[in-house]
């Protein structure tokens, strides 16, 4: 119907208005279908894509804040032996 609309330059209600009384064969019936299934796929696929973007930048905005945040560590803190730090 949408490319109808686009086709004659009216609204989608209005074809949807005018050939209500129209009855698809078989044909006609399956080629609609395979139209809203790929349509269907599309539309999952780029709201995959969305999903990945917006998990890519929430993890490059978080290494920006770590890094910002993390305070340096020092040659005594690194080496610090942790074992004998336990008290028995």
């Amino acid at each position: 119907m949408k490319a109808i609309a686009s086709t004659l330059g009216v609204v989608k209600s209005s074809v949807s208005w005018w050939g209500r009384d129209i009855i698809l064969n078989p044909e006609q019936i399956e080629k609609l279908r395979q139209s809203e299934l790929s349509g269907r796929e599309r539309g999952r696929l780029k709201c995959i894509a969305i999903a990945r973007a917006k998990s890519l930048q929430r993890i490059k905005k978080s290494r920006v804040i770590n890094v910002n945040h993390i305070p340096s560590i020092n040659t005594k803190e690194l080496f610090f032996d942790w074992p004998s730090f336990v008290l028995v």
